[in-house]
């Protein structure tokens, strides 16, 4: 689905944003320091986080000298929505809820949600049950005595009482209890016991929502990492540069056995295919200087744990070695620039190939890059992030902003 719309309401430092127009391909929001450019993105990552489990707060989040009084006046601050934003259903998303209800239960397009301070979300769409009951029904070959029972039904709930009594006015008739049973089964697989037809629209929907990647100029790919401990961890649990080196491990369709396996050269061999696929992208990308290329080695730490026993550690090092000065560095000794390239890039090769619905979002990208390489930033953005998805990113840098695509 496609973002068309985001308003920001008493956030950190942004009181109402007003409606902002989202575009499908490339959004950039342009503005001075302190003008709550980045509040915009921290509310809207949080709307469908793809990072970790990052929720609203009140004491972090909402405006502080507001709270108190805002509490004394008997507002309920859990309820108020930070953000809330306006969808635009895809063919495959209304295809995903006719597949469940038939055709025409959604009447329209637009998909609205919002996300409270309490965490939890409100939601708007426009839809006919009383179709979906009639998709239902036309589903099984049903005889004039139960047709007529259910003819006013308009909703699944009358649906089932009216099937009730016409099975229990019909007790005799094996016709009757065999089409009863059929159409009671049909609508438990439609709406389950635990559900209703609104609720079950709303969980095919926001389960389509794309999630919302977020990234910024201060994320970096850790210079050294253990990899039985980041394989092993719960990837939703890590944090922005973890899971950037998480990616890493898992580009080029690497194989977790192999890189786990005991053989330092199955290990080996599989980090280098890793290193090639990353090159690759970091020199079509990077004209700064095109005689880079990745390194990655691993070494060995034992570690004496708490019991007296000892561990023995595997740990990835990512160089870059110059051509052109014949030379390798440790990954963090490169300039900042190229270290946010390198990291952001892999960080996003992670969602580049697969069908995960998401949304980038670019907290002052590219900052510590010069001119010449913010516009090759500028291509990538063009060329494979917005080819991709959306995105949405913010500067006040006179370099990442094309006058011409204004």
């Amino acid at each position: 689905m496609l973002l068309k719309s985001v308003q920001i309401d008493h956030f950190k430092h942004v009181l109402d944003s007003t409606l902002v127009e989202i575009q499908p391909d490339i959004t950039c929001l342009v503005g001075k320091n302190e003008s709550g450019k980045t509040a915009f993105l921290e509310a809207l990552r949080r709307l469908k986080p793809a990072q970790g489990n990052v929720d609203f707060n009140i004491g972090k989040h909402y405006p502080a000298w507001l709270e108190k009084m805002h509490k004394r006046q008997g507002k309920n601050l859990e309820q108020s929505k930070p953000i809330q934003v306006v969808f635009e259903l895809s063919d495959s998303d209304v295809a995903a809820v006719e597949a469940v209800f038939g055709k025409g239960v959604l009447t329209s397009r637009v998909f609205s949600l919002a996300r409270r301070y309490d965490n939890y979300y409100s939601h708007g769409f426009e839809s006919d049950e009383a179709v979906a009951v009639s998709n239902a029904a036309a589903l099984i070959d049903l005889p004039k005595k139960v047709s007529t029972a259910i003819a006013a039904a308009k909703t699944f709930a009358d649906l089932k009482k009216a099937l009730t009594v016409a099975a229990e006015k019909n007790g005799e008739d094996a016709q009757v209890q065999t089409a009863c049973a059929a159409l009671q089964a049909k609508i438990l697989e439609m709406v389950p016991a635990d559900s209703n037809f609104v609720k079950r629209v709303w969980h095919l929907l926001f389960s389509r929502v794309p999630k919302f990647f977020f990234y910024s100029d201060y994320s970096r790919l850790p210079g050294k990492v253990r990899i039985r401990e980041l394989l092993e961890a719960d990837a939703e649990k890590l944090d922005e540069d973890d899971q950037t080196a998480l990616s890493l491990l898992k580009l080029a369709g690497s194989d977790q056995d192999y890189l786990l396996d005991p053989d330092y050269e199955t290990r080996k061999r599989e980090l280098e295919n890793v290193a090639n696929a990353i090159s690759q992208d970091v020199l079509q990308y990077w004209t700064t200087n095109t005689d880079l290329r990745v390194l990655i080695d691993i070494s060995q730490t034992t570690e004496k744990r708490s019991d007296g026993q000892h561990a023995v550690h595997d740990e990835m090092h990512v160089r870059m070695y110059d051509n052109r000065h014949m030379l390798s560095l440790p990954f963090d000794e490169r300039s900042s620039g190229f270290q946010w390239f390198f990291s952001f890039l892999t960080a996003f090769s992670r969602y580049e190939y697969d069908d995960t619905p998401v949304i980038i979002l670019l907290d002052e990208p590219a900052l510590g890059l010069h001119a010449k390489a913010q516009k090759d930033f500028l291509r990538f953005i063009e060329e494979r992030l917005a080819k991709r998805c959306q995105v949405i990113y913010t500067t006040h840098s006179p370099f990442i902003i094309q006058p011409d695509h204004l």
